[in-house]
């Protein structure tokens, strides 16, 4: 006879009523309580199951087997219901690691999956479809609504993906903005290619001038075509997350910036707005990776637009390769001897 905790679990517990009417009375001779009812093919009940399970392992055996997370890159699929997020996870990790349904919402809880190709240590996580605010009505939507936002909040890397045949709507705009905000590296993935037909050469560039037109402020994040369904390109995304991640982390070294900056400004100078000093740019250093971050040293930070910024972003992506990460430039005031 075993010492260990005995539990008995009912599976295929799929509906609510089934468990009501259910007489465990002929169970109760086993002598082991009440069952835990559960649905695997759902998953309903394993929650409860879990909050009853976990406090029987003994805490001196329990050990970390996770890698530490400066070793990991966290990478969040995100997108709209139905639109392959968990086939594309699948296909990647080469396995049905996560339900795949032709219904919408199937993923209720962000999955996590740890993926070791070559050099890279993945930590993808696919996040529960995100909805229109107007259609977010019961509670399980609205906690899984911010799940995903706090799962882009923290990742590295973000893979939007998109659906060939459908429009992007404004909720795909606000997961770029997010993930923009967040210092986060961005993909842009269209899925289900096999259905778009009599294809050309010249149909992807349409496509991706189409869908581009729609995260105008993401230009320079990549868009790749693929099938989840056919497995179409989807090994593709491991080289695209690896040249997002090794761009995200990019530095130049200062004596380049020096000659970047001297051309720029040579090119074109800040204009002098009405109402503000004239304009004098005293230096240009990178304060940061992960994602790219400068430091336009000014006489003062008011004589300098927006524009002018955006403009140096503008030339440092055509210089170096930035894509698939966002830029962050901010402006530090200098006085004459160039302190604070």
């Amino acid at each position: 006879l075993t010492k260990a905790p005995i539990m008995l679990v009912v599976n295929k517990a799929d509906q609510r009523i089934i468990t009501e009417q259910m007489d465990w009375s002929e169970w109760s001779a086993l002598g082991l309580g009440e069952p835990q009812y559960i649905s695997s093919i759902s998953g309903r009940g394993t929650g409860d199951l879990l909050d009853v399970l976990v406090p029987l392992f003994p805490k001196e055996k329990i050990q970390q087997t996770e890698m530490p997370s400066e070793q990991e890159l966290r990478v969040a699929i995100v997108g709209r219901t139905n639109v392959g997020k968990s086939s594309i996870l699948n296909r990647l990790i080469g396995e049905e690691r996560v339900i795949v349904s032709p219904q919408p919402h199937t993923t209720r809880e962000p999955q996590d999956t740890l993926l070791i190709a070559d050099d890279l240590t993945l930590r993808i996580i696919d996040t529960v479809g995100m909805r229109k605010k107007t259609r977010v009505t019961s509670k399980i939507d609205k906690e899984g609504l911010l799940r995903s936002i706090s799962t882009i909040e923290r990742a590295d890397i973000v893979i939007l993906v998109l659906e060939s045949t459908v429009t992007p709507s404004k909720q795909e705009s606000r997961l770029v903005g997010i993930a923009k905000e967040r210092g986060a590296g961005l993909m842009i993935v269209v899925n289900k290619w096999d259905l778009v037909e009599e294809k050309t050469t010249k149909t992807p560039k349409a496509y991706e001038d189409f869908f581009r037109q729609y995260f105008k402020g993401a230009l320079w994040a990549p868009a790749l075509f693929i099938s989840a369904l056919t497995g179409q390109r989807v090994a593709r995304l491991v080289d695209a997350i690896r040249l997002c991640s090794k761009n995200r982390a990019r530095q130049i070294i200062q004596e380049e910036l020096d000659i970047f900056l001297a051309r720029t400004i040579a090119h074109q100078k800040p204009a002098w707005q009405r109402g503000k000093k004239k304009p004098v740019i005293k230096g240009f250093r990178q304060t940061a990776a992960n994602p790219p971050t400068f430091a336009l040293l000014v006489n003062d930070r008011q004589s300098i637009s927006f524009a002018y910024l955006r403009y140096l972003e503008n030339r440092l992506r055509e210089v170096y390769d930035f894509t698939g990460t966002p830029i962050r430039i901010h402006t530090e005031a200098r006085d004459k001897k160039g302190r604070l």
